[in-house]
């Protein structure tokens, strides 16, 4: 049933010296509605949940009640009806303290081309945007039936992802059509020296003729490698003739690699060589 409530007044000695005063809070065993009629100001206090409310304006006979902090048996509630909601300020603080979950809870429920977009637009530092748990994990989970369900995209063409752990870095698909893609950079080049500062590339060679049995030294400059780097490398060979190019040693330097090839097939090589490396360090 609403509740109507009307100012209360104080009088003087005559009508003229009448004070407005502000209605006693109203306690009820439930949250208000917008059917609820009160005095602008009107306070309403949930007594089973511990929660109360403001009333901050009748418009079209429909009643605003605002959820007021400071309850713990229940979720304090800001809801905006149809939306969107912008927070924008130059120092803008959310903090909740109840041992709940969903403390801090943003909710989109509008339809299918909702988003919810967290965007810092000056900032340039390492943590322009930073999300972290001082003792808890942090996930992220999409629910999209599609290869790219969760994207993350370094949009600068200088930009990289930089992934740090303490222990094992687990990369997994469950499912058995699944798979982990890898982009590694790519270049060519004559001969057996090249540049390539990735940490994973692939390296095609040209113009090599390896004889049967002999070797060929390949240096990949590459400004990421120390001399303590753990670099894997295979190779694969092109080309009709009976060569086997394979990978026999591989020495790290300060700013470059050296791949030493051997041909173990019986005939020299006639094609070009590809070569595939991953900087571990």
């Amino acid at each position: 049933m609403a509740v109507n409530l009307q100012p209360n007044l104080v009088y003087g000695v005559t009508e003229d010296t009448s004070v407005l005063v502000l209605p006693m809070p109203i306690e009820a065993l439930r949250d208000p509605t917008t059917f609820d009629r009160a005095p602008i100001g009107q306070v309403w206090v949930n007594t089973v949940n511990a929660t109360a409310f403001l009333l901050t304006r009748v418009q079209n006979n429909i009643s605003t009640w605002v959820n007021q902090p400071g309850g713990t048996a229940a979720f304090n509630s800001l809801t905006v009806t149809p939306g969107p909601i912008a927070l924008t300020s130059a120092l803008t603080t959310i903090t909740g303290s109840a041992n709940v979950a969903q403390l801090i809870y943003l909710h989109a429920n509008g339809g299918a081309a909702e988003t919810i977009d967290i965007h810092a637009d000056q900032g340039t530092g390492v943590a322009s945007i930073n999300m972290h748990s001082d003792v808890g994990g942090v996930t992220i989970a999409g629910g999209l039936a599609t290869a790219d369900a969760i994207n993350i995209t370094a949009s600068n063409a200088a930009g990289g992802i930089d992934i740090d752990a303490g222990a094992l870095i687990s990369l997994n698909t469950t499912a058995a059509t699944g798979n982990i893609q890898i982009i590694a950079g790519t270049n060519t080049a004559a001969g057996n020296a090249i540049v390539q500062g990735t940490y994973t590339g692939v390296v095609t060679l040209t113009g090599l003729t390896t004889a049967s049995a002999a070797t060929e030294l390949i240096t990949v400059t590459n400004a990421l490698v120390s001399a303590t780097s753990g670099v894997l490398v295979t190779a694969a060979n092109l080309g009709g003739n009976d060569a086997q190019m394979t990978v026999t040693r591989v020495v790290p330097g300060a700013g470059s690699f050296v791949v030493t090839l051997t041909n173990n097939g019986a005939a020299a090589l006639n094609g070009n060589v590809i070569l595939s490396f991953i900087v571990l360090s």
